[in-house]
């Protein structure tokens, strides 16, 4: 049985915010979560090894800085590496 994840929502401004996820399986490391925050991107939470990320949309210059990896082999490298 996979528990349920329950997420609480407080009122705040609107913004425009870019959510993304990784799936790790508690096998991150503190470098795994550096990685994140050198390029923008603030951890939120976790759910059955989902991690959640956001970053708001103002500091992406690019469609590139919306994604997590730059392009797929750094995505594999990174995945076998931390």
């Amino acid at each position: 049985m996979i528990p349920p994840c329950f997420f609480i929502f407080e009122k705040c401004t609107p913004a425009e915010v870019a959510y993304r996820l990784d799936y790790k399986n508690n096998s991150e490391t503190s470098n795994y979560f550096q990685i994140f925050r050198d390029y923008g991107w603030e951890y939120i939470g976790r759910c059955v090894g989902w991690l959640y990320f956001r970053k708001p949309s103002t500091e992406m210059d690019s469609e590139r800085d919306g994604e997590i990896f730059s392009d797929n082999e750094s995505a594999d490298n990174f995945s076998r590496t931390y």
